[in-house]
C-alpha cells in the first residue's frame, strides 16, 4: 500500500504520510495476562485503528506490536491532527478482555513526504518514521514524534 501511495503521490503531486505506532509496554500485557489476551489486544487495537482512519487509508501490522498506517493525500498539518486523533483514540477507552479491561497507549513516529521530483523508496521513509518512534518512546511514551525531516522536499 505504501509503495502504491508513493507512486500516486508522485504522479498526482500530492503528499503522503505514514505513522508507525507501537503499543507501549506490550510485553507486560503478555507477561501479566498471557499471550492469548495479548493476541486479543492486538486484534482489538487493529480494529480500533481501522475505525480511526479514513476509509481510503490503510493500517496493517508492521511487526510484533507495531502497526503501520499509510495516509494518502495527507499533508504535514493534517498528519499532526490525525496522529493525535489515533493516539488519543486508542488511549481513551480500555480494551475489554475476559479477565479485566486493559488500558493501552501508543508511541507514534510520523512522517510526511512531498517529493515529486525524485523517487522516494520505502526504506528511508520507514527508517525516518522508526527513528521518530524511538524518540517518542524516549520522551516517555504515549506521544507522537515527527520525523526530523518532517516534510521531505
Amino acid at each position: 500500500m505504501l509503495k502504491s501511495e508513493l507512486a500516486r503521490s508522485s504522479r498526482e503531486k500530492t503528499p503522503v504520510s505514514a505513522m508507525i505506532c507501537d503499543i507501549d509496554h506490550f510485553k507486560q500485557i503478555n507477561d501479566v495476562h498471557g499471550h492469548l489476551v495479548g493476541d486479543l489486544v492486538l486484534q482489538q487495537v487493529s480494529a480500533r485503528l481501522q475505525e480511526l482512519i479514513r476509509s481510503y487509508d490503510a493500517v496493517g501490522r508492521y511487526g510484533g506490536e507495531e502497526f503501520l498506517i499509510v495516509l494518502g493525500r495527507c499533508d504535514a498539518a493534517d498528519l499532526k491532527k490525525r496522529a493525535e486523533e489515533v493516539r488519543e483514540g486508542v488511549f481513551q477507552s480500555p480494551f475489554l478482555t475476559d479477565s479485566e479491561p486493559i488500558s493501552i497507549s501508543l508511541s507514534v513516529g510520523a512522517i510526511t513526504i512531498e517529493d515529486w521530483n525524485n523517487s522516494i523508496s520505502i526504506e528511508p521513509l520507514l527508517k525516518e518514521a522508526d527513528a521518530a518512534l524511538y524518540r517518542a518512546k524516549a520522551a516517555g511514551r504515549n506521544c507522537v514524534v515527527y520525523a526530523e525531516s518532517m516534510v521531505v522536499l
